[in-house]
């Protein structure tokens, strides 16, 4: 058998994975409704099929025929841009093996409205698919409660309540745990879309069974129940008269509180008007305070408008004297220029008045000299004339 080529090797293998050259994938979600407890979490799975890496997917969970958007997976983050305000704050995307495209999402803190129709789509910007499951949510309410109230002609009713049920619960009563017995119910459902059940029925005074009201879950095959023994010892009138005689002096003791109530609730109305009085008076005097500081306001904007004025004329003068400061300062340079020029004259003429000094303290030295000389000229030519002037009348006489 001939060995093949890698050449025909990738083409064997690639043309066993078709989705591997179209792109194509199934995305699979839960296979079965889940059900989710009021106030609990849930967890809503999706996988690709076959596994494939889908870090670089998008990721998005929708939830009912408005396609609200519980949560996005985008750019290798969640990107929660237009996530319905419902949802924000209580998801939590799961993606420790998002490598073979595994994800979850995790729902916290689940309410009524959290119930229906899912859609989790992956899309990896070549191929498109998505996954559709249901979610129900469920949750049981309170034990319930049984009281009696008289009807009269020896009669009575036994009242059963129970709180915090979803989705609609189903109520019975029965006898000795046997026998259905008529009832009148009303169930109605609150603001935060959890159902409150009041159930009754008619007892005659001279009845002797037990009674018990069943309330059931239909969706969590859960029931809860309260039962009551009316027993041969058990005076039904007694029991109603005594009832009627606590209801009575309920009644009296809610009255009298009802009325000190409204006395206090008068007095605390009378105190309030006087505080409203004094709040008042605040207030005009807020008012007036307010009339004059705003008057003080404007007073000071025009001021700061004076001096912004000012500033500016200032700022002119100070550029006007930089200027005049720097012409100084360029005359004093000319000037301290001309000085160090005539310093320097002056001690050059300083020098030449030495040297001159010098030279008419020499001439007026060799002065003397010549006068000294001529001094002595003069007492020899004297002397040599009177001598002369001796001989010549000797030589006459």
């Amino acid at each position: 058998m001939m060995p093949l080529s890698p050449r025909q090797v990738a083409l064997l293998v690639l043309s066993q994975l078709p989705w591997f050259l179209s792109g194509e994938f199934k995305v699979i979600g839960p296979q079965q409704p889940i059900i989710a407890s009021v106030g609990g979490e849930a967890t809503f799975p999706c996988h690709l099929s076959p596994q494939l890496d889908a870090q670089h997917m998008e990721i998005v969970w929708l939830h009912g025929r408005f396609s609200r958007l519980v949560h996005r997976y985008k750019y290798g983050m969640d990107y929660l841009i237009g996530q319905s305000q419902e949802y924000e704050g209580r998801t939590k995307f799961l993606r420790n093996n998002i490598y073979s495209g595994s994800v979850a999402l995790r729902l916290h803190h689940i309410c009524p409205s959290d119930e229906g129709k899912y859609r989790c789509f992956f899309d990896s910007f070549t191929a498109y698919e998505e996954a559709e499951f249901e979610v129900y949510v469920a949750d049981i309410g309170s034990v319930p409660h049984i009281s009696i109230k008289g009807e009269g002609n020896k009669r009575f009713r036994l009242v059963c309540t129970s709180n915090g049920w979803y989705p609609k619960p189903q109520v019975q009563w029965k006898e000795n745990q046997k026998k259905s017995l008529p009832s009148s119910t009303m169930i109605k459902k609150k603001e935060n879309g959890l159902f409150s059940v009041e159930t009754s029925i008619i007892i005659s005074t001279d009845s002797k069974m037990n009674v018990s009201c069943f309330i059931r879950n239909p969706l969590l095959n859960q029931k809860l129940e309260a039962g009551i023994s009316l027993a041969d010892d058990m005076c039904p009138n007694e029991s109603l008269r005594m009832t009627s005689i606590v209801t009575m002096v309920l009644m009296i003791i809610g009255f009298l509180i009802l009325i000190f109530r409204n006395r206090k609730l008068k007095m605390a109305k009378d105190k309030l008007k006087d505080e409203c009085g004094k709040l008042e008076d605040v207030c005009d005097q807020l008012e007036d305070e307010n009339g004059k500081s705003t008057a003080k306001l404007d007073k000071l904007k025009d001021e700061c408008d004076n001096l912004k004025d000012d500033y500016g004329k200032a700022t002119a003068k100070v550029d006007k004297l930089k200027d005049e400061c720097d012409k100084i300062k360029y005359d004093r340079d000319i000037i301290k220029y001309e000085c160090d020029n005539l310093k320097d004259d002056y001690d050059r003429i300083k020098h030449e008045h030495y040297d001159l000094k010098g030279d008419c303290d020499k001439i007026k030295y060799e002065r003397d000299i010549i006068k000294y000389e001529r001094d002595k000229l003069q007492n020899d030519y004297d002397k040599l004339k009177t001598e002369l002037d001796k001989n010549g009348k000797g030589c006459l006489n």
